[in-house]
């Protein structure tokens, strides 16, 4: 489940999620996760799996967990970059948390590949002997 679907008075403040989260027993307690820690910028980017992000963003803003960044590049142009915050917060017991492995994460690196021996066969002969490889 998101964080947001569990969270209320959510808002970000130089890199610090903040919200009123429920807990187990339904009572709601004040939580925060400080995103500096979690989040990177690669090439005007905002990537999970890293940390210093607030020092390259200009503004940012949040809606329904999604974290909208701007960054001036100077020169009148100005960049957007969003990452969904549900993907990677949970609320966990009235406790924002990262999670450990992220769906998206494990998608991006999890990767399945059917190899057959006349695969393999074509592959070495390519290699082997480059110029039957094109035929024109």
């Amino acid at each position: 489940m998101s964080f947001t679907a569990s969270c209320s008075s959510i808002t970000i403040k130089k890199g610090v999620l903040s919200a009123q989260c429920k807990k187990l027993n339904g009572t709601s307690v004040p939580s925060s996760i400080n995103l500096n820690d979690h989040i990177e910028v690669i090439d005007s980017k905002l990537v999970w799996g890293g940390k210093g992000f607030i020092s390259s963003v200009q503004s940012l803003s949040l809606h329904d967990g999604v974290l909208t960044a701007t960054f001036d590049m100077g020169r009148a142009l100005v960049l957007k970059s969003t990452l969904n915050l549900n993907d990677y917060i949970k609320n966990s017991d009235g406790v924002l948390e990262a999670v450990t492995r992220p769906p998206s994460v494990t998608a991006r690196y999890a990767c399945t590949m059917t190899v057959t021996a006349q695969t393999i066969t074509n592959i070495a002969q390519n290699i082997l002997q480059p110029e039957k490889a094109y035929r024109y």
